[in-house]
């Protein structure tokens, strides 16, 4: 069975990828760069699912220690 799913807004769409893909006790890595309000989804709503999160700086070298651990996902937006 194929779905398809078209997201109406960027915000939906990224919820709707967080929520889909990182497990309850899961963990995410994301950006001090990233969608404010987005970044502000992952550190204010998905701890109370019991999805945890570090916000880094993308040019810290913290990046590649953080990798090493047991992160279920890295989230980074690009324009």
């Amino acid at each position: 069975m194929n779905v398809l799913c078209l997201p109406a807004t960027g915000m939906n769409a990224a919820t709707t990828m967080l929520l889909a893909l990182v497990p309850a006790g899961g963990h995410i890595i994301t950006t001090t760069d990233c969608y404010r309000r987005t970044r502000q989804f992952i550190q204010t709503v998905l701890p109370k699912m019991g999805i945890t999160a570090t916000v880094i700086d993308p040019s810290d070298m913290e990046v590649k220690i953080l990798l090493a651990q047991n992160s279920s996902m890295v989230h980074a937006a690009t324009l």
